[in-house]
């Protein structure tokens, strides 16, 4: 059972900060590994041995109902070349590790949750992402349940945000 005062400064938290479906974004540089249809994956390094890394925004789709908070990480990568990095990447993955090293998703460290790729914040790219699930109902034991699921095709972020609306 959550004391009353956790329980209020929890659902205070929820109104201020998740109202709506949301998302958050801040401008970093991450690391690039390719994967495989059964989650293998291997970082992607340059002729020096160095791990190739991409700049762009973590962003974070977030919604809330009752006492659940959903959330799906993604870094999303900009410009009019955005696609073409994209392909780049995937070409350099494929000619790495053979062809069923197809997607490419973005890292921090080898713990990281897994993320997808966007661009131009309007599609994801092909991969597996992690789908955060805390429950308000559990806060003193923080319980959080993920679940990492496989893109099959490129999706756009708008379905992504009424999909998460329809999990909880």
């Amino acid at each position: 059972m959550i004391k009353s005062s956790n329980k209020y400064l929890f659902y205070f938290f929820l109104t201020a900060l998740f109202f709506q479906s949301f998302i958050y974004a801040e401008e970093i540089s991450l690391s690039v590994y390719c994967a495989n249809k059964d989650r293998k994956w291997h970082w992607l390094k340059d002729s020096q041995n160095q791990y190739i890394s991409i700049k762009g925004e973590k962003k974070i789709i977030y919604h809330v109902h009752e006492e659940d908070v959903i959330s799906v990480d993604y870094f999303n990568i900009s410009g009019s070349d955005a696609e073409n990095k994209m392909n780049d990447l995937k070409q350099k993955c494929i000619s790495s590790f053979g062809p069923e090293f197809e997607f490419v998703q973005p890292a921090q460290t080898r713990m990281s949750d897994w993320i997808l790729f966007s661009i131009n914040l309007d599609k994801f790219t092909k991969g597996f992402f992690t789908i955060n699930i805390t429950s308000g109902k559990f806060l003193l034991i923080e319980s959080f349940n993920e679940t990492i699921l496989n893109l099959n095709d490129n999706i756009k972020i708008n379905d992504m945000k009424n999909n998460l609306k329809l999990m909880l």
